[in-house]
């Protein structure tokens, strides 16, 4: 019995041991990642930083992607066809129009 309590203790005893040499490289791990993990976060920053920057470049210059492309067109004098006449134009008669019969 005693010698059963004894081998108990000692795995218990090299358990704990195997967990603080785990341990003790995650930590070591930990210290070797702490540069790249500052540069990550100083990238965040700058990033959240630059957010505003951007919306109010984009509120200043007033033109969204939609927009540019309706000057765009107005300037070229084109109109934005329809769906039904680019439809037509690629071989399908207007007649074939759903709901037209």
């Amino acid at each position: 019995m005693a010698t059963e309590a004894a081998l108990a203790d000692g795995r218990a005893l090299a358990d704990r041991v195997r967990r603080v040499r785990r341990a003790t490289r995650e930590l070591a791990e930990l210290t070797d990642q702490a540069d790249d993990r500052a540069g990550w976060a100083a990238e965040l920053q700058a990033a959240r930083r630059a957010v505003p920057v951007v919306a109010a470049v984009e509120a200043l210059r007033g033109w969204s992607g939609r927009r540019r492309r309706r000057a765009r067109r107005a300037r070229s004098g084109r109109r934005k066809r329809s769906h039904w006449a680019r439809r037509s134009r690629v071989g399908r008669p207007l007649g074939d129009r759903p709901g037209t019969r």
